[in-house]
């Protein structure tokens, strides 16, 4: 039997069912966001506002902060300057902050976050040296978005030290459990992939395929118990030198901390910065409202006296890491 020979007209009525196919399915996809992942992440609408900083849409994040940013003493209150992330100055030593909200820094300038105070401190004691410290927390972000944000935009830029401001417990059980070490998109697939960014049925396509990527038992790091220690996998397999600050949970009476954190970092073996004793001094001394702005949020008090015992720790156990090397 003789195949039919497919006429313009045919093919004309083709494309024009797949179109409203997609159509209808791009109308039930934003129906889907709006209703119910939105409901859950609600950071995932472009211009969403998380304190002060407005969040962006990313179709492989989920959301973002518009570009990277770059901290410094130096800056006016409230304002960040972003870095050329393609070009780092000869002799510039590149340090990225990974967290989220409470490493961003809501609600403290950018100029008096404990990364910006870092790079203060560090330029004090070495002028001959030029630090260069860019801010990729995002607001919001669990474990699995951070890693994700770490492989996706920090590694590929020349980091000489990367700070990481997180809880172990920061993950949701089955769709963040970790990341698996994947491929970066090739050109073609990023420029289809900025054709699609605002497409929602494009975003819940995403977030199955990220669900699938970040399963660690998947991972080469599948051996690692904590999504924690896929980052600190990660990172050594990029032979990048990092550290790790432990966040504090204030409990309700506002005088101490919730310890469950400092003990998994205790027993955890990664290179961490024992923010603890410092901040529950203050707490003791000078009282909740002296150190945090709410629960877990530092004020520029706080910040200040984070940003004095990482530097403490980059003077004392982790000085190899300002060489470029491991500790």
């Amino acid at each position: 039997m003789a195949k039919r020979k497919l006429k313009p007209k045919d093919l004309l009525w083709t494309a024009l069912v797949v179109f409203i196919f997609f159509a209808a399915a791009e109308l039930l996809s934003r129906l889907v966001v709006q209703i119910i992942v939105s409901r859950h992440y609600p950071q995932t609408q472009s211009g969403f506002r998380h304190g002060d900083q407005t969040l962006e849409y990313d179709p492989e994040l989920g959301w973002t902060v518009d570009g990277m940013e770059k901290l410094g003493p130096e800056l006016p209150d409230g304002e960040a300057v972003p870095s050329d992330l393609q070009h780092k100055a000869e002799g510039t030593f590149r340090i990225f902050i990974i967290g989220d909200s409470v490493a961003y820094g809501v609600g403290v300038p950018g100029s008096r976050t404990f990364g910006a105070l870092v790079a203060q401190g560090l330029e004090q004691r070495d002028p001959d040296r030029s630090y260069e410290v860019l801010n990729a927390a995002v607001p919001g972000y669990n474990l699995t978005q951070m890693a994700a944000r770490l492989e996706r935009d920090v590694l590929p830029n020349s980091p000489d030290l990367v700070i990481v401001c997180a809880g172990p417990f920061d993950a949701e059980q089955g769709q963040f459990e970790g990341l698996t070490e994947r491929s970066h998109s090739g050109e073609t697939v990023r420029r289809l992939q900025s054709v699609l960014f605002h497409s929602r049925l494009y975003y819940l396509l995403s977030l199955a395929v990220v669900k699938a990527r970040h399963e660690i038992t998947d991972s080469e790091f599948r051996t690692k118990a904590s999504p924690l220690e896929t980052i600190d996998a990660m990172l050594a397999d990029a032979d990048v030198p990092h550290v790790f600050v432990a966040p504090v949970e204030v409990k309700q009476d506002r005088s101490t901390f919730m310890m469950h954190i400092h003990q998994w970092y205790s027993s955890s073996g990664l290179a961490w910065v024992d923010i603890y004793p410092a901040l529950q001094s203050a707490l003791d001394q000078q009282g909740f409202e002296a150190v945090f702005i709410d629960y877990e949020h530092f004020n520029e008090q706080g910040h200040r006296i984070v940003a004095e015992q990482i530097l403490q720790y980059l003077d004392g156990p982790g000085s190899a890491m300002l060489g470029g090397g491991k500790p």
